[in-house]
């Protein structure tokens, strides 16, 4: 990006702090260059689908969301590893932060958290409260179980389900009696491919940044990483 202005995609978690974040993005907008992060997950349409309910009001003004997730990750994995930005919250608490967010469509105006830390040094579970305008969201993550990622949003007409939601080929749309009212269905071959065609899309149409992930969206997960690390240690 620096010597040949190329566009930029780059992986989830893009930054390791909110100073480097700021800096890239900062040197990205000031040579109008295009940056992303990869949180492909919001890209899928089972997860626009959620969102598109959310919008139109199907459950009414959301009040609850929840988001669990984990991997049963082997002693000598990556994850545990510092010098290598291990770390559940860098690798799979960022799932639930970038995709609550995004389904909430809520300015966030607290986190509190209880984090626990291997003898590595490094966050092997993490319990987050995400505090939004109307909706409070529940995170746990953890290294030492496998869990399906299953998430939530509940309002007073109803509630939104999805399965493994950070690859999901599903939604749900269930009424206030928990019938179900709607089911979604798209399946997912990588997906990959909804991500790598919407920054195809913004680089064709001379875009910095795509409105499905803005750099203050990424902004926003590191603040939210930096609070809950800080503050939460148990």
């Amino acid at each position: 990006m620096h010597q040949a202005r190329v566009p930029a995609l780059c992986e989830k978690s893009m930054f390791m702090t909110l100073a480097e974040a700021e800096e890239a993005i900062c040197f990205a907008r000031e040579r109008k260059v295009f940056l992303m992060e990869a949180m492909w997950s919001r890209f899928l349409p089972c997860v626009q689908k959620a969102r598109e309910w959310v919008a139109e009001g199907r459950i009414g003004t959301v009040q609850i969301a929840n988001y669990t997730g984990g991997i049963n990750a082997p002693a000598d994995h990556r994850i545990f590893k510092p010098e290598l930005g291990g770390g559940a919250m860098y690798d799979l608490t960022v799932y639930p932060i970038e995709i609550l967010t995004y389904l909430v469509n809520q300015p966030l105006v607290d986190v509190r958290s209880e984090i626990r830390r291997g003898s590595s040094g490094v966050d092997e579970d993490n319990s987050l409260l995400l505090q939004f305008e109307t909706c409070r969201g529940a995170v746990q993550t953890t290294t030492h179980a496998r869990i399906p990622s299953p998430c939530g949003l509940y309002g007073p007409k109803g509630y939104i389900r999805l399965e493994q939601t950070h690859r999901a080929c599903a939604a749900e749309l269930y009424d206030g009696e928990f019938r179900l009212v709607e089911r979604f269905e798209a399946e997912v071959e990588n997906g990959f491919e909804y991500e790598a065609a919407e920054v195809m899309r913004c680089v064709r149409a001379g875009e910095l940044e795509s409105a499905v992930m803005p750099h203050r969206d990424t902004l926003e997960c590191i603040r939210v990483f930096e609070k809950a690390l800080k503050g939460g240690d148990r």
